[in-house]
């Protein structure tokens, strides 16, 4: 880092005292087995993301969209990128992580499995949503993938700051990490 350069928490310092240390995750909440899957289902926009082999970093305007099947046992997964001037799909399913799987509270319904035909099934954990399922944070155990979804093209810039106060803080993610994801 340059010396004119910053990071996320000596920006926040600086800018926005008030938030720098205090609980903003009021309209958050941690998922667990009481995520509604079908209001999760649909459409969302990757605001940022850690960087992975699969999303290059100058890929642009990614979207996924899930749907459940017939039988409600996958979830149908459609992925999109806009790279240099070319649209790429990619599709798979998702399927619950039976290792979370109790008999007292059912699957856990935040805890998933992605499969894009390679056999290589990656972790996709939902670690929570907005009380209206407009913003979600997903990564996985490891917290080596890391993802800041919307709803919407993009989310005002509080709203962002709440998300990575709740990454840093209840999470443990590295924020500076952050890819921000162009979104025309």
């Amino acid at each position: 880092m340059t010396s004119t350069e910053k990071s996320w928490n000596e920006w926040q310092r600086e800018h926005h005292p008030s938030t720098a240390s205090s609980p903003v995750v009021e309209r958050f909440r941690v998922c667990r087995s009481d995520l509604d899957l079908h209001r999760y289902m649909g459409v969302w926009y990757e605001l940022a993301r850690y960087p992975t082999f699969f999303e290059p970093e100058h890929a642009k305007n990614i979207v996924a969209e899930y749907s459940m099947t017939q039988e409600f046992e996958d979830i149908l997964v459609k992925n999109s990128m806009e790279l240099d001037g070319e649209r790429i799909f990619i599709t798979g399913t998702a399927s619950f992580d039976r290792r979370f799987f109790s008999r007292e509270k059912g699957q856990d319904q935040t805890k998933l499995l992605v499969d894009f035909a390679q056999g290589y099934p990656a972790q996709y954990w939902i670690l929570c949503v907005d009380e209206n399922y407009q913003t979600a944070l997903v990564g996985n155990e490891s917290k080596n993938n890391l993802w800041i979804l919307s709803r919407q093209k993009s989310i005002p810039c509080f709203q962002y700051q709440k998300l990575l106060y709740i990454l840093t803080h209840q999470f443990g993610y590295d924020v500076n990490q952050l890819i921000p994801t162009q979104q025309t």
